[in-house]
């Protein structure tokens, strides 16, 4: 039995409604770097180039690649509530440089990715705890709806927050308003602490404490979970440019103002809503396996909409964001998806490893993806145009192309996945 079977429902109950209010608190720092236009807008405004932001929106897979499975370790030592403590401390503080870095003069894009890369790092171990502390209070047919909840309102709270930005910044925001969003972004993490440490103290157990190669080894050996994660990691790699470059896109090409990309990007926050709010009942009636499947032949078809968006074409700029809200909804089915089969993969006892290991092999995919794009937009790599028929196809586009072509590859993939071929002897207690 479960420990979280052994609570009552009252206890349950209270276990989710602290979860909810640490994410709304904590959640407004993660969409502004994750939405990525603030960060954009803001290295832009400080000097920063195109390569320079699009690497920006890197910085926190590579955190997770790096430092992943160094936090499980440190999590079973330090504990749940303190590892979340530490990350909000260390995040706050980060956000605060991010918002004073104008002072620094021509250095200032430079402490704005540093400052970025500082909370990035806090993430991995906040992750590394937030799942097993969730374990402690939530029975297996409690996640669906659970992360379907609670993702939804934390989205719908930063859409808003977002959109009403978008809408008084105007075209040329001034420096002074986005410092201000990002020194109450910092300040949010300690109501993310506050909450955590709301938890009663019996929902976070006495560690398993395995040595680190053997709480590995035992993740590497658990072949569901490890084909579950190589699939995520090259789903990521096929998709996770798409967003960030089309932002890139949108300003360099199509030479939209601010305000219209950080709509943009709360549009794709909107569609994140409506696929959270949704996702729970989606993944109960419909299942693991189609979510994946519907999942991944829309991020492909995301990709394709965005090579169509040519700058010759006057629905060029609504396409984009008809995408980017599309790929929000799809986004979110597959992320609450992915966080109730992380869940169900893990075998008890080492949960910890075992988010350590499918998050990280997620995030390699995602960095991936990410800083190649960066480093073929730096080198100049591709030529800035060419035609295809009688139409000018841009670098972008070309990179949106690219793409397509590899998600449309990796479908291939979808046999390492335990919800589409789960005859397995490993352990796998799904919804």
């Amino acid at each position: 039995m479960s420990f979280a079977a052994t609570l009552t429902a009252e206890q349950r109950r209270k276990g989710r409604l602290y979860a909810y209010a640490s994410t709304w608190c904590g959640c407004i720092s993660e969409v502004l770097l994750d939405s990525n236009a603030i960060i954009i807008l803001y290295i832009s405004l400080l000097g920063g180039g195109d390569s320079f932001s699009l690497f920006s929106t890197s910085l926190t897979s590579i955190a997770y690649v790096l430092l992943m499975p160094l936090m499980s370790f440190v999590v079973d030592r330090v504990g749940l509530k303190r590892s979340t403590a530490i990350a909000c401390w260390t995040g706050m503080t980060a956000f605060l440089i991010m918002a004073l870095a104008p002072i620094a003069g021509a250095s200032a894009p430079h402490i704005v990715i540093a400052a970025c890369f500082l909370y990035c790092a806090s993430r991995p171990l906040s992750a590394t705890a937030w799942y097993p502390l969730l374990d402690n209070f939530l029975l297996p047919r409690e996640r669906g709806e659970f992360f379907s909840v609670m993702r939804s309102s934390y989205m719908l709270l930063n859409t808003v927050l977002i959109f009403s930005l978008g809408a008084v910044m105007g075209r040329k925001p001034p420096l002074w308003l986005i410092q201000t969003v990002l020194a109450i972004a910092g300040l949010a993490l300690q109501g993310r602490r506050y909450f955590v440490n709301r938890f009663p103290a019996e929902f976070e157990l006495p560690p398993v404490r395995h040595k680190f190669f053997q709480s590995l080894g035992i993740a590497v050996r658990n072949s569901p979970l490890v084909g579950f994660s190589i699939y995520c990691c090259f789903l990521y790699l096929a998709t996770s440019a798409a967003i960030p470059l089309s932002l890139i896109y949108s300003k360099s090409v199509l030479k939209v103002g601010g305000n219209v990309l950080v709509m943009m990007s709360a549009a794709g926050l909107g569609g994140t809503i409506i696929g959270y709010s949704f996702a729970g009942r989606l993944l109960k009636k419909l299942g693991a396996k189609t979510i994946i499947i519907v999942a991944h032949i829309s991020f492909v078809a995301v990709s394709f909409s965005f090579f169509m968006a040519s700058p010759a074409r006057s629905y060029a700029v609504p396409l984009i964001v008809g995408a980017t809200l599309f790929n929000g909804f799809m986004s979110g089915c597959f992320f609450v998806m992915h966080s109730t089969e992380m869940m169900a993969l893990a075998r008890p006892g080492n949960k910890t490893m075992a988010v350590a290991f499918c998050s990280t092999l997620s995030n390699l995919g995602t960095a991936t993806s990410r800083v190649g794009a960066t480093l073929i937009v730096a080198s100049g790599m591709l030529a800035p145009s060419w035609t295809l028929g009688k139409t000018t196809i841009t670098m972008h586009q070309t990179m949106f192309l690219m793409l397509f072509i590899m998600g449309t590859f990796f479908l291939s993939l979808l046999v390492l996945v335990p919800a589409i071929i789960p005859q397995h002897d490993d352990y796998y207690v799904p919804n």
